[in-house]
């Protein structure tokens, strides 16, 4: 069985005519302890107990890695679709291999798509990365107390965002992933927060966490929609079947990832 796997956004991708986006996941478990993980749910969902704990990378996938990654040349390799490719802590210091996988991966004329909640210590591997990559990172909250109370393991929004900015300046292709979208006034202030620093865009809604009262993705929407349009960013949205609708509970979308910028 192939260590990868096809990643989220793959029918934004062959809209556009180009290659579907491939995902590789390194670590079995997650220490950041995000309440909204989507590790958490579906049949492939661990209990917290067991998947809230220092990482522990995949048995034999560097070997494996070795063997498939030339399958792959010229292809845009995600790291990781779930859990984090900077974790912060390993149940030993040989689990740590991303460093390791980014440089098979390189070796083989991939592209990396790195995407962590890590902070700055997601910076480390920046000399392996050329304007070919993409560096994105996660943010949920501006505020830290907030942040602490949904992701407790991961870096502060203040590092996420300094980490963005070292990217930025290093000339990394740098994207922010505004998942999800929890309140919305304080993700419509890290819109203002990080815009000089990001390139693009990706937001998302609430899926699978119980929702705050009033929690209203399409008024969401309409107001981050025009606040990038106004910053004249790229960008793309999930959840549009949500968006079209106008009500209901959190389900996955057939339009995930198209932007539909006359929707309103």
């Amino acid at each position: 069985m192939s260590v990868f796997y096809d990643g989220l956004g793959n029918m934004k991708r062959i809209a556009r005519g180009e290659d579907p986006l491939r995902a590789l996941q390194l670590y079995q478990c997650c220490p950041h302890g995000c309440r909204y993980c989507r590790g958490l749910s579906g049949p492939e969902g661990l209990p917290s107990l067991l998947f809230f704990a220092p990482a522990r990378a995949r048995a034999g996938l560097l070997p494996a890695l070795e063997e498939e990654a030339s399958r792959f040349m010229g292809f845009d390799v995600l790291l990781c679709n779930m859990g984090d490719p900077y974790p912060g802590t390993f149940q030993s210091k040989r689990d740590d291999i991303t460093r390791e996988a980014i440089t098979i991966l390189k070796g083989n004329g991939c592209l990396i798509n790195l995407y962590s909640k890590g902070g700055t210590r997601a910076c480390r591997d920046l000399d392996l990365l050329d304007q070919g990559d993409e560096f994105a990172v996660s943010l949920t909250f501006l505020d830290e107390t907030l942040s602490r109370q949904w992701e407790p393991g991961a870096a502060t929004p203040a590092n996420r965002i300094e980490a963005l900015k070292i990217a930025k300046e290093a000339g990394i292709p740098t994207m922010v992933n505004l998942a999800p979208m929890i309140d919305q006034e304080q993700s419509l202030a890290l819109l203002d927060a990080v815009a000089e620093h990001a390139d693009c865009f990706q937001l998302d809604r609430l899926e699978y966490y119980p929702r705050p009262e009033g929690y209203d993705y399409p008024s969401f929407y309409k107001k981050a929609k025009a606040l990038l349009d106004d910053l004249g960013k790229p960008y793309s949205f999930l959840g549009l079947n949500e968006i079209r609708e106008a009500g209901g509970g959190p389900r996955r979308s057939k339009f995930s990832g198209v932007k539909l910028p006359k929707l309103f």
